[in-house]
């Protein structure tokens, strides 16, 4: 090797060991890693309900009210059946083609003729029987679940007169006793013959009796 090999030779031997120990240090150096940041986390929606039975909006507005029940009220009364009608009534005591010889004079007197005939009472026993008027008010009529139709304490006043149980069987009550008559179950004649067999079983006062 010639003298200017030598020369340019030794320069670059040397940078090249430069180099390499530069390198060793930059790889024997510790990595230093940023840590992750936590990410903000998201609020979850409750769901607990609102004053007022609402559950929160899930889009952030205003919760949305509970719908209004339909349910009905316990311990709600419930509707009255309205009163027999005066039309109604008059209706029923016009006189008719097809009305037997004692509705007849029914109509025209306001009174029973029947009340104390025993043949119509006895009928009007079997009538009671059959109807279901003795399981609510006693085979004496003395008072079971009904009142009694004995003593003259007419829970209907109009009860006192012959026109006005006549309206009370016909028509039925609010308490729960059937419109016989509005029925069909009972013609006007069956009718008289149940208001003789009651007025047999009074027991009250005689100077009380207001059918006579």
């Amino acid at each position: 090797m010639s003298a200017i090999s030598k020369h340019l030779v030794a320069p670059l031997i040397g940078l090249v060991a430069i180099t390499a120990a530069g390198a060793a240090r930059v790889a024997a150096q510790p990595t230093t890693t940023e840590p992750n940041q936590p990410s903000a986390a998201t609020p979850a929606q409750s769901g607990t309900p609102q004053p007022g039975g609402a559950l929160p909006s899930q889009s952030g507005g205003p919760a949305t009210p509970p719908t209004p029940s339909t349910a009905p009220t316990p311990g709600a009364a419930a509707p009255a059946i309205p009163p027999t009608s005066t039309p109604d009534l008059a209706a029923v005591l016009t006189p008719k083609a097809g009305d037997t010889p004692a509705v007849k004079q029914f109509k025209e007197s306001g009174k029973n003729p029947y009340y104390q005939d025993p043949k119509a009472i006895a009928e009007g026993f079997k009538l009671a029987r059959a109807s279901a008027c003795t399981h609510c008010h006693g085979e004496s009529l003395g008072g079971l679940i009904g009142p009694s139709l004995t003593n003259g304490n007419w829970r209907h006043v109009r009860n006192g007169t012959d026109k006005g149980m006549f309206e009370t069987l016909y028509f039925g009550t609010s308490a729960g006793m059937a419109a016989w008559g509005k029925s069909g179950s009972l013609t006007e004649d069956e009718i008289l013959k149940v208001i003789a067999f009651v007025r047999s079983k009074y027991r009250g006062d005689p100077k009380s009796i207001t059918w006579e």
